[in-house]
């Protein structure tokens, strides 16, 4: 979390795709469960909608998949879109969560 408040703190662009999957910093956080690098990265107005070019995911996908049921609560407050449909199985991030077992993400 501090490299990540370092960063942002010299203005990097905190919505920066990779280039192999075009995933952010919060699809990063996200899919690797680091909830706390996303709520900050959600706190300095990361974007909620951008989609993997390999996946289809948007971070909510990513959220729901790992039970990070706060950061599914703060994207889903900045208006994260809950319609949207990966391209790898046509899943939405509540079907993940409920694929996954995830009780705390499917009741939000």
């Amino acid at each position: 979390l501090d490299i990540v408040k370092l960063l942002t703190a010299n203005e990097e662009d905190i919505n920066l795709r990779t280039t192999k999957t075009e995933s952010t910093p919060l699809h990063v956080a996200t899919e690797n469960g680091h909830s706390a690098i996303a709520n900050f990265l959600l706190e300095k107005g990361a974007l909620v909608s951008v989609v993997t070019k390999d996946l289809g995911f948007t971070p909510l996908h990513f959220a729901a998949q790992n039970d990070l049921s706060e950061t599914v609560s703060l994207l889903l407050d900045k208006d994260a879109p809950t319609d949207s449909i990966s391209k790898s199985d046509g899943q939405t991030a509540l079907h993940l969560a409920v694929t996954h077992r995830n009780a705390n993400v499917v009741s939000l």
